[in-house]
């Protein structure tokens, strides 16, 4: 039993060590003496990755290993697969347009890898690809510096052929750009040559000005730079004459469409200098409220201005004006300062403001600015106080009823003139007594209304009239008084057509001394009097013609026949409208 024992332990340990694997490498631990094996599984792990220094190393691992080496097999796989990932990163180097990275990355591949052949050919077409699209594109910048225009044209369209994108694409959209740019830079270079030929430093001045429009990388650019120096060295002697005249302000204003030079002479570039610090000190004092963007100018003058050389003959003005801005600096930080402390708000930070900023002395520069700072701050002060009682006022009105408007009109009128509040109270006063007159006056319309829904227009034009001209409620009024006057003058019209008619009638058989009688019963005051009037003259003349025909002497008056029952039925409202229409109404 004891030796089938220990035959047995003995084939269970030969058994483990033919079938235990051997340990895993630890990568870390690597060294030129380390197995091939360990270093391949090391640089297999590492390629993994993806990432280029990862692949390089497993590539340059295995690169000088020769063909009968053991791992030969295994390493031609792997080799396969890296060169593989190696050329995919290059591929995507040329997608972003560069030539270079890509074509290192594909050179790495080794010459005993299965895709060297085809990365050598990859190499070839992206270099020859590059080679035309250069070639392309130079063609291109030659024709635009001609201005040949269609030149440049067909070399975008063949740069558009080409089979990498970074010239199809890429290029293709800057050079297109370019050739627009070109266009308008030279059609600029050419209108600003023209107003420079004209002898007036104006003009000289706008063709500086539109040339500074053209982009510095354009070839129109670079052909008008010297024009541009040569009209800018015009126009500063345009200038420096109009200074030696006295006339600062219009040298300042002729150079200042020239660029700053350094190169230019150095009595022309103090010149510049001068008038570019005249120009940013301008800072417009009326304006009641520093700002920084005055501060800055100012700060920026003052740097310009020491920049003048002490030989220069514009130093002494500049030194004057240093003074002057150096002041204005001071005056606008303690103006600054004042506005900051009354931006806290409340009455006492506003006297402290008041206080500080009433420092600035009469002769200072800021003075005026100063003043009327105070006096806005002086108003806010009038306002925190008088608040309260325009407050209180609006609240009394708030109840509607008249004795509470009329205690809110008085609460308002204690806001006196002159008073920052003042026409705040004034025009609530006044929305407050129209309140108060439709409140009284209402009544008077609702009623005036009510009598003319009921038919008694008469009554209701009356009461309507009551409403003095003065009253909110005036126009409300006078607009029904003119509707229901326009309704009684067409019931009197209804009322007396009829007559009139029946008159017409009557002519019209030739009885006029009849036809007269009744077109006379329509009194003056009638809407139709005026048709009466014109119709009895005719007849007259129509009435006389007729009985000289008969050779009879014109009659003087006939009697009318009897009303007919329609003109005795004329209703009531006949003497409504004489009472509104009569010239004797009062």
């Amino acid at each position: 039993m004891g030796a089938l024992a220990l035959s047995g332990g003995l084939s269970m340990v030969a058994y483990q060590r033919l079938t235990d694997l051997p340990p895993v490498p630890d990568c870390r631990e690597l060294s030129p003496l380390s197995a091939d094996a360990e270093r391949l599984f090391c640089a297999r792990e590492a390629a993994q990755s993806g990432y280029l220094g990862d692949l390089t190393s497993a590539v340059d691992l295995v690169r000088a290993w020769p063909s009968n080496h053991p791992l030969q097999r295994d390493v031609q796989a792997l080799l396969k697969d890296w060169s593989r990932a190696l050329l995919k990163l290059a591929n995507a180097e040329i997608e972003q347009s560069n030539l270079f990275g890509a074509v290192d990355i594909a050179s790495r591949i080794p010459a005993n890898s299965p895709v060297y052949e085809e990365a050598q050919e990859a190499i070839a077409a992206w270099q020859y690809q590059w080679q035309e699209g250069e070639a392309i594109y130079r063609a291109a910048q030659v024709a635009l510096q001609q201005q040949n225009w269609d030149e440049a044209t067909a070399q975008l369209r063949a740069l558009g052929q080409l089979q990498n994108d970074y010239w199809r694409q890429q290029k293709v959209d800057a050079l297109a750009q370019q050739i627009l740019l070109e266009q308008e830079a030279w059609r600029v270079l050419q209108q600003a040559r023209q107003l420079a030929a004209q002898p007036n430093p104006e003009q000289l001045g706008d063709a500086l000005r539109l040339v500074q429009t053209m982009s510095p990388q354009s070839y129109a650019w670079r052909a008008g730079e010297a024009e541009l120096n040569r009209w800018s060295q015009l126009l500063i002697s345009y200038g420096m004459q109009q200074w030696e005249q006295g006339n600062l302000e219009a040298a300042i204003a002729l150079v200042e469409p020239v660029p700053p030079d350094p190169n230019l002479a150095p009595e022309a570039y103090d010149f510049l200098q001068f008038s570019y610090a005249q120009r940013r000190a301008k800072v417009d004092i009326d304006f009641w409220k520093p700002t920084l963007a005055h501060l800055s100018g100012l700060l920026e003058a003052i740097a310009t201005a020491q920049q003048i050389r002490p030989e220069s003959p514009f130093y002494d003005q500049a030194q004057t004006s240093l003074v002057q801005w150096q002041a204005q600096v001071e005056d606008g930080l303690h103006l600054n300062l004042s506005d900051a402390i009354a931006r806290v708000g409340g009455q006492a930070a506003l006297d402290l403001a008041i206080a500080y900023a009433g420092q600035i002395e009469t002769e200072r520069p800021r003075r005026l600015q100063a003043q009327t700072l105070v006096a806005h701050w002086q108003q806010e002060i009038q306002r925190l106080e008088d608040r309260p009682i325009l407050l209180q006022a609006q609240q009394l009105a708030g109840e509607g009823t008249i004795p509470s408007l009329q205690a809110a009109i008085t609460q308002a009128q204690q806001i006196s003139q002159g008073r920052a509040l003042r026409i705040e109270a004034q025009t609530a006063i006044a929305t407050w007594r129209k309140r108060i007159e439709l409140i009284e006056d209402q009544p008077l319309l609702d009623e005036a209304i009510a009598l003319a829904q009921s038919g008694r227009l008469s009554d209701a034009i009356r009461a309507a009239q009551r409403i003095a001209s003065d009253r909110a409620l005036y126009a409300d009024a006078q607009g029904q008084i003119q509707a229901w006057q326009s309704s009684l003058r067409n019931q009197a019209i209804a009322n007396d057509q009829p007559l009139l008619d029946e008159a017409y009638s009557l002519a019209a058989r030739q009885w006029y001394s009849a036809a007269i009688d009744a077109a006379s019963r329509i009194g003056p005051d009638r809407p139709l009097y005026g048709d009466a009037q014109a119709a009895i003259g005719q007849w007259r003349i129509e009435r006389d013609a007729l009985l000289q025909q008969w050779g009879a002497q014109p009659a003087q008056s006939s009697s009318a026949p009897a009303p007919s029952r329609s003109q005795a039925s004329r209703s009531s409202d006949d003497d409504d409208y004489r009472d509104y229409y009569s010239p004797n109404r009062p």
